[in-house]
């Protein structure tokens, strides 16, 4: 559903592929979640990509977990 309504945003409402790499928990600890959308291909598609970091760690240069991508 995140990867839907991002790709809503930018003009793309169909995610044609979507794999997942990690499972993205939810639980009490805050998380920081990212939806990047990649620009427009030859074909008209535009990648997508779903990122988790923990709230706590935001300010430091640990890595993002990808959670998906298509």
């Amino acid at each position: 559903e995140m990867a839907l309504s991002a790709g809503q945003e930018v003009g793309c409402p169909i995610v044609g592929e979507l794999v997942l790499e990690s499972p993205l928990i939810l639980d009490e600890a805050a998380l920081q979640i990212q939806v990047t959308i990649g620009a427009v291909d030859d074909d008209g598609h535009r990648e997508v990509a779903i990122y988790s970091q923990p709230e706590t760690t935001r300010d430091d240069d640990s890595e993002a977990t990808c959670h998906g991508r298509g």
